[in-house]
């Protein structure tokens, strides 16, 4: 009977070293969650590194800005915004910890917006320091911009109460249009790299077209809006000059191109959306034509993209790729009413569609081999799957010049499966 209980008190003694403890514990109470953060040059330091911390306490109150109706409610904004300069970015978040009553975590952060001065003289550091931190999702969202880092966060959205929930849900939603690509830190490893450089999506402040605005007020005129009292409105009792409502949208349209770990140029809505097909990322995106003097709308629903590669051995920047893309597509919008939708003018559709996806995809690797001389369109990465790792071993640092001489054949084929609920356009008299 001793010898049952002794053996018992053993076995609860081993187990006891087999319970994790709680050494490096954060106290949520404790900690400030950053929700955004973004990096341009300073004024005196290498960086100026911006944050966007999440404050609870502001945002649960009734009222606030979308609340509508009522009154007593919290006006503050449901985060904090601070920045600091530093000349490494260890450096200026243990700077800005002096400031803060809790500790910073980046497990929540949605995005990292760079500033494109940053980006043109290189993200090396800012790569080492996102991948060696632990406390880096993989899914963070990265993002280049021209626009003012501080005044972008700012900017506030009628449907989401956080700035990062609106950014977040943007990258999301890019999926419908394709004009801007999904790059998360997780892409340093894969795509960043010779063969298969990055492409990252630009994000900027969105401002009403001057044409749309006019002289006048209201709905005719345009753009004068009933000033606020902080604004300068009666109730501030001032007289002085009304200041410029501050924007409230974001885009999210075209990327930045680099080269190595500097960006070499921009990329248009357009160019991005070639870019997705070419590399087969694309499922869907919208496609007008014209045929006759009849534009027509269509929705692309699959894209299959099928690849062969030939490589040369003796020079690879002379090898052979063929790209042969398959796209489905549904007829949502034709322009001239009384059109009869038959086979005769679906096939001229289909092949205007199909020639016009065409050069843009042609277009897109000219620009890339003679204009950006950076292999975004990631052909070095085919090319390696299909040659012995010495040999690319031995190409990939001067991959970006050799592979302009590549051979780069393209098909596109976009066939139309349904036209929708009628097979004529309804008479407009």
């Amino acid at each position: 009977m001793n010898g049952k209980r002794l053996l018992a008190a053993v076995l609860l003694l081993l187990l006891a070293f087999t319970l994790s403890g709680c050494y490096s514990q954060n106290e949520i109470e404790e900690t400030a969650f950053v929700l955004l953060w973004g990096l341009e040059r300073g004024q005196n330091r290498e960086y100026k590194i911006t944050l966007q911390v999440a404050a609870p306490s502001k945002a649960g109150g009734s009222g606030g800005k979308g609340g509508g109706g009522g009154g007593g409610g919290s006006e503050e904004e449901p985060y904090w915004l601070t920045s600091v300069e530093a000349d490494t970015i260890y450096g200026g978040i243990q700077e800005l910890t002096k400031r803060a009553s809790r500790v910073f975590h980046f497990s929540h952060a949605e995005a990292l917006v760079i500033h494109e001065d940053v980006a043109r003289q290189g993200i090396g550091a800012i790569v080492d320091s996102v991948t060696r931190n632990p406390d880096m999702r993989p899914d963070m969202a990265i993002l280049i911009t021209s626009d003012k880092i501080e005044d972008l966060f700012k900017v506030t959205y009628a449907l989401e109460n956080l700035p990062s929930t609106y950014i977040r849900r943007m990258l999301y939603q890019s999926d419908s249009h394709q004009e801007a690509p999904l790059y998360e830190s997780q892409h340093f490893y894969t795509r960043m790299q010779a063969g298969d450089e990055a492409v990252m999506p630009k994000i900027k402040i969105w401002q009403k077209p001057e044409n749309q605005a006019g002289e006048g007020g209201g709905i005719n005129g345009g753009s004068a809006a009933v000033p606020t009292a902080a604004q300068g409105g009666s109730d501030s009792g001032g007289g002085g000059p009304k200041e410029k409502e501050p924007p409230k949208e974001l885009i999210l349209e075209g990327a930045a191109a680099f080269k190595g770990q500097k960006m070499v140029d921009w990329l248009t809505g357009p160019e991005v959306r070639s870019l997705t097909i070419l590399r087969g990322d694309a499922k869907r995106c919208p496609l007008e034509v014209e045929v006759e003097g009849t534009k027509c709308s269509l929705q692309v629903r699959e894209i299959y993209r099928h690849v062969k590669v030939k490589p040369n051995l003796a020079s690879l920047g002379s090898s052979t790729i063929q790209v042969k893309i398959d796209m489905e597509a549904d007829l949502f919008e034709v322009t001239s009413s009384g059109l009869v939708i038959n086979n005769p003018r679906l096939d001229q559709v289909s092949r205007a569609a199909s020639e016009k996806v065409n050069n843009q995809l042609k277009e897109l690797i000219r620009k890339s081999k003679y204009e950006l001389k950076s292999d975004i369109l990631g052909f070095g990465e085919l090319i390696r799957r299909n040659i012995p790792y010495a040999r690319w071993e031995k190409e990939k640092e001067k991959w970006n010049d050799d592979f302009r001489n590549l051979i780069v054949k393209t098909d596109v084929e976009v066939i139309i499966r349904r036209i929708g609920m009628t097979t004529r356009s309804s008479y407009v008299y």
